[in-house]
């Protein structure tokens, strides 16, 4: 037996459309280590690697962007490292969500390029002295696949780092499609989630398919 139903039918049968969770994906603004291009950073607990007075700038800027755009903070997530969580207590404050907890997951965490304590490890040696010739070679040969550092000093591949930068977002999306969303007239509700340059590049590179680097 066939049953057809109409297309005003159908829709009438579809459940109603529901609001998506919408995620602002926030750089920390510039750090010390960052001003410093000498030296490889990545996600080593380096506590001198804090923002740059012009990261400071930077982050109270992006607030004031934020703000202009109507966003509203629901829900506050943030990288463990220092730099992402000053990130994160600048725009709180400016914004005006500070009472909002802030719920650190070292999933947001940057690229690990090898701790430096341990074999192979890039972190905190000069740029010179780690990204040869030969790396780079290596670098665009591997793309996806290509290690930072070594297994043993914990070095990440792109595609590790995608993955659990997907991970976390939609973990986040889910915990906050869970509680109710406020209705604020002009305002547009969003989850502030303050991470790395490279671990935004490698999650959105997973959604979308990239090939390559």
């Amino acid at each position: 037996m066939y049953l057809s139903v109409s297309s005003e039918a159908a829709t009438q049968m579809l459940p109603p459309p529901q609001p998506y969770t919408e995620l602002a994906l926030i750089r920390h603004g510039l750090s010390v280590q960052n001003n410093n291009r000498a030296f490889i950073q990545g996600s080593g607990p380096d506590s001198r690697n804090v923002l740059h007075r012009l990261g400071e700038i930077q982050a109270k800027t992006g607030a004031g962007t934020l703000l202009g755009m109507g966003i509203m903070a629901v829900g506050r997530y943030t990288s463990p490292l220092r730099r992402a969580r000053q990130t994160c207590n600048i725009q709180g404050r400016i914004m005006g969500c500070s009472d909002i907890p802030v719920v650190e997951d070292a999933r947001l965490g940057e690229m690990c390029k090898g701790l430096p304590e341990l074999p192979g490890g890039m972190e905190g040696r000069l740029r010179e002295e780690v990204e040869t010739p030969q790396f780079w070679q290596r670098f665009r040969r591997e793309g996806w696949d290509c290690r930072h550092g070594s297994l043993e000093s914990k070095g990440e591949t792109p595609r590790e780092v995608g993955i659990r930068s997907l991970e976390a977002w939609n973990d986040i999306a889910d915990a906050l499609e869970a509680q109710p969303m406020p209705l604020r007239p002009g305002w547009r509700p969003m989850g502030l989630v303050y991470t790395h340059g490279l671990a935004i590049r490698f999650g959105i590179g997973n959604i979308l398919g990239w090939p390559d680097i």
